[in-house]
């Protein structure tokens, strides 16, 4: 508003008189000096610095600091620092001028006001906010004093106060300071000054500031006839001010004048000039005007013409056009016409590139703007990286600590608290608003909407009382000042009303909610984005007050305007489908329910997939564990309905399940065969840094002193590896996409006499609430059902029951155990999970089984039907796998190569604690793998025994460099922790962890373990004898067909509803291996190596893997009733 370096001018023609405290010669020798150093500036700017300060430096060995010539050299040396962009320098020199001058009532001298304004220039440049406005005070106060307040150089002063105080968010306080210099202009300069015409935008600029668009409308008309009267119609000052009427007509919505005025200008400036950037600036600026206002084929037409003005030019090379492009991305975006808009992003970036360089803030402007495309596309991996690399930049610029910066991080945060990641969310919005306090005074809308921002995450994250606190903040700021229609200030009834929701306080939310509404439909439009986030907002609260007829026209109006602005394929759309069927689902709106489930499972189910595509299995995990209360309620919908159209709900099931597996097991595949050193090199940092984190949070104490920091850095630093892997292999994005398979791409892998039984577990939620029961139901598909068919089968609570009279866990032990009296249990599980699900697999001849929750806890081969007295092995072939995908995706077990790696008779080393501690050597793994190699050199199969203190990690890593064996066989013992943050320690001395992480409580036991669980103070980096799921993950198996664990526990693990068993068994997939063979409880150690013999003559004769152990577990049942003894390994995958 106030050209202040008009002072600096200034500044050089003061006169300067040096007397009092130096002798009269001195004081002329100095000023001889300074007028030579002062010649020679314009010519020799660096030398005149250097010898300016060498000139004080004398002053003050010769007369000190405290003196007149001394200050007013060291005020003319900070202001040629502020010349040279050195304000720190500057503003010391100066500061300590002023004050001398202050102390010693030298305010009066003809130079004291010039370096005071200089000083107060340094301060802003330093951002010093606090400062500044106590020096904005004293300059007033000086320039009172010395010009009175009838005189144009006061009036320059108030005007930069005013300006101050504009730029601070407090506007009311800054109007009396601008009429007071506007009427001060208008006397000494008359209403024809150019100054007068400054002033009065700045008054004008002010009032719309404040929302008083009618009193700046005003004076924007007399401002511009003013202007039209001076400077004639054509001239760019004049059309500068209308534009400018423009703006104020648009915020006050009155788009009609608003639009008036841009065409106007857009006119004057076609007629009177050829095609020019001019033409394309204005162009442009008609566009965005057109685009804010919602009027996007107008937007559109006038960006296209802008588009063609610039490309009608010599040079494109222009950050203009760079605009252009970016505002084309936005409405191809809104269009929902992502590539096209990805493509004029694209151009922008090679444009802002090659004019700029790629670490300018103008390019890291335009990086924000990618992101900002991306994250309305929801395309939230790309929006994420361009956002963290235009954080980068304004970094490495030093700007970390402005408000451009803080705005990266807050769109940032957003993204993450899209995916649910509340902690990422947390960290950035809350820098954000620490750079804001620092740059705003409380009540600017930066402020109340970082409040809003934060308030709304702990919301989301159901903190309620910290939600509370922010946005009860938020909202007491806006009405204090901002108006009530700011955007801010309706976000902040929006976010509050939307806390009382999720507290069950719906009627103090409804009238929040209409009144958000209300205000944003007057001052925004009814299809902008913020007003049909309030519609919806408003229509969930009338289904939580079940008003069930309102909230119904509410989201079809909402659906509507979403489909028009975001297009079918956004979250908002997604969102409000899910919200439509659940006031369906809530009024038993039956036939309304159905067509509208089958669209918000459709949309969700490609949403979902969309949203988290390149994200690190982490962050994948964090978003489906937050969205599992939306699985829940479709597979609640689909329980209560009869005969639904299944085809859906089955894709959107199966999609999900399994996917995070797939997804690291492919990343992994494509990672370990990558042919570009680049990348290898960048997978095996990945990989390190996996295994550093994973091994630097687990305890003992050797990891304790580690802080929260190191183990971040750790984890980030994982994660921005795995997704630059990621974006690395386009057809790996698309692999991980397209994980939903349509019941007949299903159909035709299927063989005749297979069926499919793909399990499911989830919360169920009633039309009137949700329950704490967790159901289990199961969809069957045959190759000639037209859609599967989803049968509600038991609830976990039943299971459960059962479960506590299950096969216990100990160990792989010496001991023969004495037969079980199992028949009973095993004949009530079969009664519970199988008998229901018998009128739907007549004549069966093989299953294509996916468990889910704690069906993996179960051998389905020893379940008994006490009606015949046989168990399901004898009446059918169960093929078990992880996820669908993973049967989608098998082929033959026939082996490729035929080697096989035999690890067995491991010496665990000495125990020192006493019987029943540490871990008992076991005999029958020798054996074991002696009888197997046997077999398999009579074969003329490649085999190599590995035994007593050579079985280590570092043994398998070895295996893993090279062409990992066909077969890779480990009978050892094997461990399970469950979760327990009270235990420090389980039974054999493995020590639990800080971070509970399910991955690093169950593994495989190797050489010299004892050594390891008795020693703490192991030498670091020294092999600990204990293989951890997490380590064994990092494995390379690809070439590796099976891997047996003929150990106990091996099948166990936490338990996920979607992913299975965190575990040895997902740690061997991780690594490469197509099929596992696992143990589900203790295996006893004679019985166990008699099986393995069995099953690998089997293998050996050619038959697959499946048919091997069914054959196997047949011979030994008839050897061995108990079940115990024959049944507690499953086969998975094929």
């Amino acid at each position: 508003m106030l050209k202040a370096f008009y002072w600096l001018l200034l500044l050089l023609f003061t006169g300067v008189s040096y007397a009092q405290e130096l002798s009269p010669a001195d004081a002329q020798a100095a000023e001889n000096t300074l007028q030579k150093i002062e010649a020679l500036s314009p010519f020799h700017p660096d030398s005149a610095l250097t010898l300016h300060q060498a000139f004080n430096l004398q002053l003050e060995k010769k007369h000190g600091r405290n003196n007149k010539v001394y200050q007013q050299s060291m005020a003319a040396l900070g202001t040629r620092w502020f010349y040279k962009s050195e304000y720190k320098k500057a503003t010391a020199a100066l500061e300590e001028a002023i004050t001398w001058s202050e102390k010693n009532d030298r305010t009066g001298d003809p130079a004291f006001l010039p370096h005071l304004r200089v000083y107060l220039n340094a301060v802003l440049m330093l951002q010093d906010y606090k400062k500044a406005s106590g020096l904005l005070n004293l300059l007033v106060q000086r320039s009172k004093q010395q010009f009175g307040t009838q005189y144009p150089e006061y009036a320059w002063d108030i005007e930069w106060q005013a300006s101050f105080l504009y730029n601070s968010n407090h506007c009311r306080e800054a109007i009396p300071l601008l009429k007071e210099a506007l009427a001060i202009r208008l006397q000494k300069q008359g209403e024809a000054s150019v100054e007068y015409l400054t002033t009065l935008g700045s008054l004008k600029n002010t009032y719309s500031c404040l929302k008083d668009y009618e009193e700046a409308a005003r004076i924007g008309k007399t401002e511009s006839l003013v202007k039209k009267n001076m400077y004639g119609s054509a001239h760019e000052t004049y059309l500068e001010s209308l534009e400018s009427l423009g703006h104020i007509y648009f915020d006050m919505g009155n788009f009609a004048e608003a639009g008036k005025m841009y065409e106007d200008v857009y006119n004057i400036i076609k007629t009177k000039a050829a095609p020019g950037r001019r033409l394309a600036e204005v162009t442009y600026q008609v566009a965005s005007f057109y685009q804010h206002s919602n009027q996007l084929n107008l937007a559109q037409e006038r960006a296209d013409e802008a588009r063609q003005h610039y490309l009608g030019l010599t040079d494109t090379l222009h950050n203009g056009y760079s605009k252009v492009l970016q505002l084309q991305a936005w409405l191809a975006a809104k269009r929902g016409d992502y590539i096209p808009a990805n493509n004029y992003m694209q151009t922008a970036l090679r444009i802002d590139e090659k004019t700029t360089g790629k670490q300018s803030t103008v390019y890291a402007r335009t990086m924000f703007t990618a992101g900002l495309v991306n994250d309305h596309a929801g395309n939230y991996n790309l929006a994420e990286n361009y956002y963290k690399s235009a954080a980068a930049i304004f970094k490495t610029q030093g700007q970390s600590q402005q408000v451009e910066y803080a705005g990266v991080l807050e769109s940032l945060a957003g993204v993450y608290q899209t995916l649910q990641n509340t902690a990422a969310a947390e960290k950035h919005y809350l820098q954000a608003y620490d750079i804001f306090k620092l740059r705003y005074v409380n009540g600017h809308p930066r402020i109340v909407s970082a409040l809003l921002n934060i308030g709304g995450m702990y919301s989301v994250s159901n903190r309620y009382e910290m939600a509370e606190q922010y946005l009860q903040q938020a909202l007491e700021m806006s009405k204090a000042f901002l108006q009530e229609d700011d955007p801010v200030a309706l976000s902040a009834l929006n976010n509050l009303a939307d806390l009382y929701n999720r507290k069950k306080l719906y009627s103090k939310a409804l009238p929040l909610h209409q009144r958000a509404l209300m205000l944003r439909t007057t001052s925004l439009g009814k299809h902008h984005p913020e007003t049909l986030i309030s519609l919806n907002n408003l229509g969930v609260t009338h289904r939580f007050l079940k008003n069930y007829d309102s909230a119904a026209k509410i989201f079809e109006v909402a659906l509507k305007g979403i489909a028009a602005t975001q297009g079918p394929r956004s979250t908002a759309y997604a969102q409000t489908l899910v919200n439509m069927a659940a006031n369906f689902y809530a009024s038993r709106n039956y036939a309304a329910l159905k067509p509208a489930m089958l669209k918000a499972v459709a949309a969700f189910t490609q949403n979902h997939q969309a949203l988290i595509n390149g994200f690190s299995e982490a962050e994948k995990e964090m978003y489906l564990q937050a969205n599992t209360v939306v699985q829940n309620f479709f597979l609640s919908v689909c329980s209560n309905l009869n005969n639904p159209e299944t085809d859906l709900f089955f894709r959107n099931s199966s999609s999900l399940q399994g996917s995070l597996l797939l997804g690291k097991y492919s990343l992994k595949k494509a990672g370990a065969q990558a042919t570009d050193p680049e990348l290898a090199l960048l997978f095996r940092q990945w990989q390190q840094s996996t295994a550093q984190y994973a091994r630097a949070i687990q305890e003992p104490g050797k990891n304790s002193a580690l802080s929260t920091s190191y183990l971040d850095s750790l984890e980030a630093a994982a994660l921005t590896q795995e997704k630059q892997i990621i974006a690395r292999f386009p057809a790996l994005k698309e692999e991980l996409f397209n994980t939903a398979f349509t019941t007949e791409e299903i159909r035709k892998r299927l063989q005749p006499g297979e069926v499919i039984l793909h399990w499911v577990n989830f919360k169920y939620k009633s039309p009137d609430q949700p329950t704490d029961t967790v159901k289990y139901a199961a969809f069957v598909l045959r190759k000639d059902d037209v859609r599967p068919l989803f049968i509600n089968v038991f609830e976990e609570r039943q299971l459960q029951v059962l479960l506590t009279r299950y096969h216990n866990s100990q160990g792989r032990g010496n001991e023969k155990l004495s037969t079980r009296k199992l028949v009973a249990i095993d004949s009530e599980l079969y009664q519970l999970i199988w008998k229901p699900l018998l009128p739907y697999l007549k004549d069966a001849e093989r299953i294509i089984h996916v468990p889910a929750g704690l069906l993996h806890k179960i051998s389905f081969a020893a379940l008994h039907d006490s009606t015949n007295n046989t168990r399901l092995i004898d009446k059918i072939n169960l093929r078990q796998y992880l996820s669908l995908q993973d049967w989608m995706n098998s082929g033959t077990s026939k082996n490729a190569h035929r080697t096989i790696a035999l690890l067995g008779g491991i010496d665990y080393g000495k125990n020192t604690k006493g019987p029943g501690a540490g871990f008992q050597y076991l005999p029958g793994t020798q054996e074991e793998i002696d009888a197997i190699a046997l077999i398999a050199q009579q074969l003329q199969w490649s085999t190599k025994s590995y035994n007593k203190n050579t079985v280590d990690m570092r043994l398998l890593n070895s295996m893993s460099e090279g062409s990992s064996p066909a077969i890779l066989h480990i009978a050892t013992h094997g461990y399970y922790k469950p979760s327990s943050i009270q235990d420090s320690t389980n039974e054999a001395g493995l020590h639990t962890l800080r971070h509970d992480f399910p991955m690093l409580r169950s593994g495989l036991v190797l050489s010299r373990a004892n050594e390891s669980v008795q020693d703490t103070n192991l030498q670091e980096g020294l092999d600990d004898g204990i293989a951890t799921a997490q380590e064994l993950s990092n494995l390379n198996l690809f070439n590796t067909q099976l891997v047996v664990l003929s150990a106990c526990e091996t099948a166990l693990g936490d338990i996920n509803s979607s992913e299975g068993v965190y575990g040895l068994q997902r740690a061997f997939r991780m690594a490469g291996a197509r099929c596992l063979l696992v143990s589900l409880w203790e295996v006893p150690d004679k019985e166990t190596a008699e099986l393995m013999v069995l099953f690998y003559k089997n293998v050996f004769a050619g038959n697959s893997y499946q048919e091997s152990l069914k054959s196997a577990q047949l011979t030994l049942k008839e050897k061995y009733k108990d079940p115990a003894l024959w049944a507690g390994f499953v086969l998975i995958g094929e």
